[in-house]
């Protein structure tokens, strides 16, 4: 489970208060559907004081391309997905100032060839657990992790159990089967041995390997754990902090919490969020509540710088808000549009369409529009749009540099919407 954190608070503060959310994630986060295949996404918000609450029926949920998927806000039906036609988006969800990590959907027309599984061979403890994984082969050649949405059967309960998250943990010592069954067929079938727990040993958590890189105004962090001891460690934290040092107890702007990791066995945690230029290196704890008892202590932190594949310096306009209130005059829309990039704009077209399904083109006009000019590198304007006619039932959109006058970092982020008007 990967968390992002609002990058603006204060992690040395204690609030009396109640806990302040500290960041959303989306499961399941990895995602293969066909074409009209459907899935419910789920929100889960995280308080400071590691409370998780579903916040599914309260967040904005947002998507890359709406061609490929859709996501409902509808009531009764917040967070459900349906594959529309062949493509790759990401997803992400909002709530106030805060933003989940990215939920990365393949939609395909490609038939499923084979199912590989991880790990491929299974022999447990009683009480040791293992993460299951599995990625489905395309006809295509393409190929892509079915894990969350794959159910995994276990044939003897009484010798292992499967957790919520997907972990297989031993029961009692004997053998039995593992079962991978997605969209009702059954696609594999592993044996499992399960054998008396050895009391002997401790575990020694290290990070073996961290990197951080930017493409496309998207940051990628990959953090390479490995247990190097010979005794598994059970249910810890890993924090990754962005432009700060590892803190011993400390909550990282980006946080996991894995359920074990078995003897002389590695763990690859890797997440993308939107890049900010403030953000210059990465650092990250394993075991940051020093909660396993370790054959040693002092192998469990990394820092890394992060690297830029692609020349930043240049504007990056983006929707921060779009919202809508209903009054006297009619409807007015709020727009917030911010320049993240690293120069200034001299000016650009945002337009404001309405009562339509689908997100506007470039060189569409809306139908109320108005010029930004002069918006300097981090500045935010803020626009109002009155339609004194109202509109009931309807969806908007809005569209910054709708002409594409200005070369940007990413020209990915200019349109927000379906905005729904009830």
């Amino acid at each position: 489970m990967i968390w992002l954190l609002s990058c603006t608070q204060n992690l040395g503060s204690k609030d009396t208060g109640d806990p302040e959310l500290l960041g959303i994630m989306i499961t399941p986060s990895n995602l293969v559907l066909p074409v009209g295949g459907t899935e419910q996404l789920s929100a889960i918000g995280l308080f400071e004081d590691r409370e998780q609450i579903d916040l599914t029926d309260s967040v904005d949920w947002n998507v890359e391309f709406y061609a490929v998927v859709e996501v409902s806000d509808a009531l009764d039906s917040e967070g459900q997905l349906t594959a529309l036609e062949e493509g790759h988006s990401r997803i992400f969800a909002e709530y106030e100032d805060i933003r989940s990590p990215y939920a990365n959907l393949t939609v395909t027309e490609a038939e499923i060839e084979r199912v590989s599984i991880s790990p491929s061979e299974i022999t447990l403890y009683e009480g040791e657990s293992v993460l299951l994984s599995a990625i489905a082969h395309y006809s295509d050649g393409s190929s892509g992790s079915i894990t969350q949405q794959a159910r995994w059967i276990i044939g003897d309960g009484s010798i292992a159990m499967i957790s919520e998250d997907g972990y297989l943990t031993g029961q009692n010592p004997g053998t039995t089967t593992l079962t991978l069954n997605y969209n009702n067929d059954d696609l594999m079938v592993l044996p499992v041995e399960v054998r008396l727990y050895d009391e002997n040993g401790r575990p020694d958590l290290t990070i073996t390997n961290i990197e951080a890189t930017v493409e496309e105004q998207v940051l990628s962090i990959d953090v390479q754990l490995k247990n190097q001891g010979n005794k598994g460690a059970h249910d810890f934290w890993l924090d990754v902090f962005l432009n700060s040092d590892p803190l011993i107890n400390g909550t990282g702007d980006i946080f996991e919490r894995i359920e074990y990791l078995a003897p002389n066995s590695s763990f690859m945690f890797s997440t993308q969020i939107p890049y900010d230029l403030n953000f210059g290196s990465v650092s990250a704890i394993v075991d940051t509540n020093q909660e396993q008892d370790e054959s040693h202590e002092n192998n469990n932190t990394a820092q890394s710088e992060i690297t830029l594949n692609e020349d930043l310096r240049a504007p990056d306009l983006v929707v921060r808000h779009f919202g809508a209130t209903l009054n006297d005059q009619g409807i007015t829309y709020q727009v917030e549009i911010k320049n993240q990039g690293e120069t200034s704009v001299e000016y650009a077209f945002v337009d404001l369409h309405l009562n339509r399904s689908h997100p506007p083109a470039l060189l569409e006009d809306g139908d109320y529009y108005t010029i930004i000019e002069a918006l300097t590198a981090g500045e935010s304007r803020t626009l109002t749009f009155t339609e004194p006619l109202g509109c009931n039932g309807c969806t908007s959109w809005v569209h910054v540099d709708s002409y594409n006058f200005v070369d940007e970092v990413n020209e990915n982020n200019n349109v927000k919407g379906p905005l729904f008007i009830d």
